[in-house]
């Protein structure tokens, strides 16, 4: 830890026992009823009252060097992690490693296919009971089971979003098992 942040929190302890301390003294001797140390005045304020609050002077100073310090600590250590991430790019980029990423994306992107609806649903039939429930609903509200899990692997149907088994060669076409949509694969 930076000795300025350390500082700062030393600041803050000081700061927080010079508040309390006077206050808890106070509150002691007007508990027993003796004369209390701190009864006298500075400045015609009372003196616990005076040290509380060149206390809590102290515990803002501490908090703001505090936290101007953590916040130059972590502007340094985001510029560090910037840079290394810059030559690291660079130190790939050279290699060639982010040309074969790109051109590896560049294929799987042109792998999913371009789907149409030839005709839509506006229901989707529930595998399990055979109830109809409203498009984009995953959990029947007959049966309350799932009607379809989300695929990251598989093509979506456009018009319910339940994943499609099988997509067939360009120009074929499918239908949804759940919603029981026609689509075509286009490419």
């Amino acid at each position: 830890m930076d000795k300025k942040i350390t500082l700062g929190i030393i600041f803050i302890a000081i700061g927080l026992i010079m508040i309390f301390i006077p206050t808890f003294l106070y509150a002691y001797f007007e508990m027993i009823q003796q004369p209390n140390p701190l009864g006298f005045n500075f400045f015609g304020i009372p003196a616990f009252f005076f040290i509380s609050i060149i206390g809590g002077i102290v515990s803002i100073y501490g908090l703001y060097s505090t936290i101007k310090e953590m916040r130059k600590s972590y502007r340094e250590t985001e510029e560090e992690a910037l840079k290394m991430i810059e030559t690291e790019y660079e130190k790939a980029k050279s290699s060639g490693i982010i040309e074969e990423v790109e051109e590896a994306e560049e294929k799987e992107i042109s792998k999913i296919p371009e789907l149409k609806v030839i005709s839509a649903s506006n229901e989707e039939v529930c595998p399990h009971c055979g109830s109809l429930n409203p498009l984009k609903t995953q959990i029947c509200k007959s049966c309350g089971k799932n009607i379809y899990t989300i695929s990251e692997e598989k093509i979506s149907c456009p018009v319910c979003g339940a994943p499609l088994e099988e997509i067939p060669e360009s120009g074929g076409r499918i239908m949804c098992k759940i919603c029981f949509s026609e689509i075509q694969v286009i490419t």
